[in-house]
């Protein structure tokens, strides 16, 4: 009998329609005698060759570059097709795009030397545009703009050819909800966030888009309120990420029967963090073995409380996906 093996992957969450190019299915391996084009993928980029692998990648030598194929690995759509200028796939270069699970296109754009150049787009899955900008040298550049998905401008950015400027977000009513200054591309100095009303909510100060500061306000906006201020800060387990590893690797099971014929899958499970940071709603999402997916799913449902995700000072409900890989060596 062979030995189990097992870890765990860490995942820490108005313009007309356009036509669209739609992807391509992926009914089959595609191998050479040396089988260099073909192989399964997480979302590391590891390659581990399981049921419930979340990619399969097929990359091949084409005109001095990469091309690389990247297709969801249960229902076989292409959702990615890039070129590259090494066969590790790690220097982008040329064109980029992107795709939906149901086959419409989701980005577009060019790349050179691993950087965004020209205009770059995207579009939500039912073909409505999301994006519309323009980049040089991986700055964004001249008027950018960001859509909900009912086409409402969801944001502007109005920057310079090395990415100074301003940006301003909205509301979906169309009231301006942040603005703020733009460096290179990214957000720099003091943003204000508004209410819909217009008054002062948060003021954060950013160096390169990292926040280093938060300030709330009083209803009226007048004043500053003392005591804790969060911006965004996501569900976390007790003692962090490797906490979480830890117990995963201590109280996963690998099932006798699985062992016993062989039975190797990853094992993604959703779940939701509530406001009091209990887990809930657990299920394992794809057609993998029922066995692993139950231990999976037992697994989660025993885990401890969480502390709860924070959105605007505030603990919300929190949807999380985490991976688990029963191999035997």
């Amino acid at each position: 009998m062979k030995s189990p093996f097992f870890f765990a992957l860490l995942f820490l969450a108005a313009t007309p329609l356009l036509a669209q190019k739609k992807s391509t299915i992926y009914n089959s391996p595609y191998k050479t005698e040396k089988d260099t084009l073909y192989a399964r993928v997480d979302q590391s980029g590891t390659i581990i060759n399981l049921n419930g692998a979340q990619y399969i990648r097929k990359w091949w030598p084409e005109k001095e570059q990469w091309h690389e194929n990247l297709y969801d690995g249960i229902s076989g759509v292409l959702v990615r097709d890039a070129l590259y200028k090494d066969e590790n796939l790690t220097e982008m270069s040329g064109r980029w795009m992107t795709f939906h699970t149901n086959g419409m296109l989701k980005d577009s754009g060019n790349f050179v030397d691993n950087k965004r150049e020209g205009v770059f787009m995207s579009w939500y899955a039912d073909g409505q545009q999301e994006m519309n900008a323009r980049y040089r040298k991986g700055y964004p550049t001249d008027s950018c703009f960001q859509f909900f998905d009912n086409g409402q401008l969801e944001e502007i950015s109005i920057t310079d050819e090395w990415g100074n400027g301003i940006a301003q977000e909205y509301y979906p009513g169309g009231k301006i909800r942040m603005l703020g200054r733009l460096r290179e591309g990214k957000r720099e100095e003091s943003w204000i966030l508004k209410r819909e009303d217009g008054t002062r909510l948060m003021q954060l100060e950013y160096l390169q888009d990292s926040i280093t500061k938060t300030e709330c306000f009083n209803e009226s906006g007048t004043e500053v309120l003392p005591g804790t201020c969060i911006y965004e800060k996501p569900a976390v387990f007790p003692g962090g990420i490797r906490a979480w590893s830890l117990y995963i690797s201590k109280n996963v099971r690998y099932p006798s029967k699985a062992v016993d014929n062989n039975i190797e899958a990853i094992v993604r499970v959703q779940f939701i963090i509530d406001k009091e940071g209990k887990v809930s709603e657990v299920e394992a999402l794809g057609n993998v073995d029922k066995l692993l997916a139950e231990e999976a799913v037992k697994l989660i449902r025993k885990s401890p409380k969480w502390e709860p995700a924070i959105q605007l000072n505030k603990p919300v409900i929190y949807r999380h996906i985490q991976a688990i890989t029963f191999q035997l060596k």
